[in-house]
C-alpha cells in the first residue's frame, strides 16, 4: 500500500476529524486539492476560504507533522520569495536516491515550496544533496538510471491485419 506524505491540513486545527471528502472550517463541503497537495500554501489566503487560513493546532502529533513537511518550526517560516528553487539543490535534484516515493514527496515539498536555500532544507535533506553533489564530481551522474529502451509498436495498421 502506498504511503501518502502528510499535508499541512493534517496538522491544521480547522479540519473536520475523520471526514470523507476532507473538509475543514474554510471549505466545509470539501478541501481544494490544490491546497491537500501542497500545490498552494494555505497559511496565506485562498480563494473560497472565508478569511479562514491554515493554524497549527496545539499538540504533539501535529507539531511533528509540521516540522516534518517543513523542517522548521511554525513561528520560522521560511516560505521563498522567488519562484526558483536553490540552483545547488536543482543541478543535482535528478540524482538524488530517495528510499521511498514518501521521502521523494517531502523532498519535493521541500524544495518546491519552503526553502529558498540548501542550509533551509532539512538535515537529512541535506545529506542526499551532499551524497548527489559527490556523485556527480566523481562523474557518475549525468543520469541517475539507464535510458529505457523502446518497445517496438504492437498497433496493426489497417490492412495489415488482412494480410495475416
Amino acid at each position: 500500500m502506498k504511503s501518502i506524505p502528510p499535508s499541512l491540513c493534517h496538522c491544521c486545527k480547522h479540519r473536520h476529524a475523520d471526514s470523507h471528502p476532507p473538509a475543514c472550517a474554510a471549505f466545509p463541503e470539501r478541501i481544494p486539492l490544490a491546497i491537500r497537495t501542497m500545490q498552494v500554501d494555505h497559511r496565506q489566503a485562498y480563494a473560497g476560504d472565508h478569511g479562514i487560513t491554515f493554524e497549527l493546532r496545539d499538540d504533539e502529533e501535529a507539531r511533528a507533522i509540521y516540522q516534518e513537511i517543513v523542517g522548521k518550526p511554525e513561528k520560522k517560516s521560511i516560505l521563498r520569495e522567488s519562484g526558483q528553487p536553490d540552483p545547488r539543490v536543482c543541478a543535482v535534484k535528478h540524482l538524488i536516491r530517495f528510499k521511498d516515493n514518501r521521502e521523494r514527496g517531502l523532498f519535493a515539498r521541500q524544495i518546491g515550496v519552503y526553502c529558498r536555500r540548501f542550509e533551509e532544507l532539512s538535515p537529512r535533506f541535506q545529506e542526499l544533496v551532499l551524497e548527489a553533489e559527490k556523485q556527480r564530481s566523481q562523474g557518475n551522474g549525468d543520469s541517475p538510471r539507464p535510458a529505457r529502451k523502446k518497445r517496438p509498436s504492437r498497433r496493426i495498421k489497417i490492412g495489415e491485419q488482412a494480410k495475416k
